[in-house]
């Protein structure tokens, strides 16, 4: 099965976590499947991206609209993810995947399959912090102008695609609520990694881990009060953050019991740093889901983690990590000091890493995109005239 891979590359897109998506998929792709990068592809002319600068005197008024729906993303106007239109080679693909929020093709010959993580809005209202009123007025801006050119915008209206697969069920079950896609036609299917971790032995717990680039975005401030109790019943405890600037200075960090790293490679990350964690804290206000709280999974870590949206169902909703409200630093403390306890600590790990074998592995996840794969190619219907069911063509 020939696969066209939509998907942020290292090459063409900004450091993102949907790179590691897209690097995990070509390292440990379903069983038959040989994908091809959108950006590989566009470079052997099997891909046009249309609406592009340069093919300004191609098809002027496509791209003349879609640079001025660019400056108004610009102006934060409207969100910020672009519409990408592009045509695909006929003869090429059995199937297209596409892991970007919005996109049209006018000319293809295969079904389209399209995955995302969360609702476009839950980004601008949690992470980029964003007034509820201006999200809206955004919102109904993405939506109007997605539906006058035809675009899949992976939050709402998606005509052309076959299938859509969601990492969580609180995606799935607001794609049922908002009628933007049927039941039968939404796969759960969660990010997917390759565990090589070594066997979960007991131990005393001393280390409680934090990864993050962004400290304040991912919870670290409610991370550093809460470890101020921890410290206050547990003196042994050490808490290590890896991956951003350190906000404290050595002598601090010293008299806290706080060993702060840089960024480190990912390599050196999952390798070293990982393992040494008993305790992985990540208390998040605003993730689908997290790469580095799965990673942490499997390296046999025992997780402290927030309520937030999906949060609670990578963890099993309890049973394979500890939950505190969003914000709530006493919470937060209370169940790493349960974690800190050997024999909770051990019960804990095991939990977290037989919930990733059976839910987040490559092993588990693979199988399961492969049937999405196939299911969406056995309900495809070749659109007559390129796909003149989207108006882009006529824009």
């Amino acid at each position: 099965m020939r696969v066209l891979l939509i998907s942020p590359v290292a090459a063409l897109d900004p450091p993102c976590g949907d790179i590691t998506y897209t690097e995990t998929l070509l390292k440990y792709s379903p069983a038959g499947v040989e994908y091809e990068t959108y950006g590989a592809a566009i470079q052997r002319g099997a891909l046009v991206e249309r609406a592009r600068r340069s093919r300004l005197w191609n098809e002027p008024v496509l791209t003349l609209i879609a640079k001025t729906v660019n400056v108004a993303r610009q102006k934060r106007w409207m969100f910020w993810e672009p519409f990408r239109f592009f045509d695909i080679r006929p003869g090429e693909y059995d199937l297209i995947h596409a892991h970007v929020f919005s996109t049209a093709f006018r000319v293809r010959d295969c079904p389209l399959i399209i995955s995302c993580g969360a609702p476009q809005r839950d980004l601008y209202l949690n992470y980029r912090t964003h007034s509820r009123q201006r999200v809206n007025w955004m919102e109904r801006a993405e939506r109007g102008l997605g539906r006058l050119m035809g675009v899949n915008c992976t939050s709402y209206r998606m005509p052309q695609a076959e299938r859509i697969m969601v990492y969580t069920e609180y995606f799935r079950d607001y794609l049922q609520a908002g009628g933007y896609m049927p039941a039968d036609r939404i796969d759960v299917i969660p990010i997917m990694h390759q565990c090589d971790a070594p066997p979960i032995t007991p131990r005393k717990p001393t280390r409680i881990g934090f990864v993050a680039n962004d400290f304040n975005a991912k919870g670290g401030q409610v991370l550093l009060k809460a470890f101020e109790r921890v410290r206050a019943t547990v003196p042994h405890a050490e808490l290590q953050v890896v991956g951003s600037v350190p906000l404290l200075s050595a002598d601090e960090c010293a008299a806290k019991g706080i060993v702060w790293v840089s960024r480190v490679p990912r390599e050196k990350l999952l390798s070293e740093y990982m393992p040494s964690f008993d305790v992985f804290a990540y208390p998040t206000p605003h993730d689908c889901f997290s790469y580095v709280m799965l990673e942490a999974m499997a390296s046999g870590a025992a997780i402290a983690t927030s309520d937030y949206v999906s949060m609670p169902e990578a963890v099993d909703f309890g049973k394979a990590g500890l939950i505190s409200p969003v914000g709530d630093f006493e919470a937060l403390a209370r169940n790493i000091i349960k974690l800190m306890d050997s024999e909770t600590n051990y019960r804990f790990r095991c939990a977290a890493r037989k919930r990733f074998e059976e839910h987040f592995s490559c092993t588990a996840v693979a199988p399961r995109m492969l049937k999405a794969y196939e299911d969406s190619m056995a309900s495809y219907r070749e659109p007559v005239h390129n796909d003149r069911r989207t108006p882009v063509s006529s824009v």
